[in-house]
């Protein structure tokens, strides 16, 4: 994060230089609302080292360079560190609430009706507001068979296409599903080093 906090600090400073306001222009939506054009995004990826202020540090930099639109999700961890960034720019006049855009995300666990509000209030609280500007489902998706979902497997095996239908004769108990969830497997939805040789690669340092 330390690259994108030295790049929003430079922008920052020339935009003083090259624009009026520097804020970023917004889009028109289909509702009346507005929405700006450009948002910092504050997902770390596969970061494992680093301090979660360099999250605030970021949006607080972001702000200062006119971006109004913050993008955060309940699975980034960083929904407390965006709420503090912008909750120091209030208090410092830069902006006001309503001059921001926050946009954060319901995770995959969380589908079920009854968990919806419960996961949103969370996510409030972590970002200390009383609402969001954009609520999205993250993978809009759902999980197990028993929800509901039609899942579309692909194979050009034959055995393969006869087993993924053979799935009809049992069902997984709550329990079940709760112990599957709770299994660690290490594994990473994005892997980015397809892109590791990359010189633009962020990681690297």
């Amino acid at each position: 994060m330390l690259w994108l906090y030295l790049v929003l600090c430079v922008t920052s400073a020339l935009g003083k230089n090259i624009h009026s306001s520097g804020v970023a222009p917004i889009v028109k939506l289909n509702d009346g609302y507005a929405m700006p054009r450009l948002g910092l995004g504050t997902w770390l990826g596969i970061l494992t080292t680093g301090s979660p202020e360099e999250v605030q540090q970021a949006v607080e930099a972001a702000i200062d360079a006119g971006y109004r639109h913050i993008d955060t999700a309940h699975i980034y961890n960083t929904e407390k560190q965006v709420g503090k960034g912008l909750k120091k720019k209030i208090e410092e006049g830069v902006v006001k609430r309503e001059d921001m855009f926050i946009t954060t995300k319901l995770w995959s666990d969380a589908h079920p009706r009854d968990a919806v509000i419960p996961t949103l209030n969370e996510s409030l609280n972590h970002l200390g507001m009383d609402y969001v500007d954009l609520y999205l489902i993250h993978w809009p998706v759902a999980t197990f068979f028993e929800l509901g979902v039609v899942p579309i497997p692909k194979s050009v095996k034959k055995n393969r296409v006869e087993e993924n239908i053979d799935i009809f004769d049992f069902e997984l108990t709550p329990e079940e599903r709760n112990l599957l969830k709770s299994y660690d497997a290490n594994y990473r939805t994005i892997d980015p080093k397809f892109w590791k040789k990359s010189p633009y690669y962020p990681f690297n340092n």
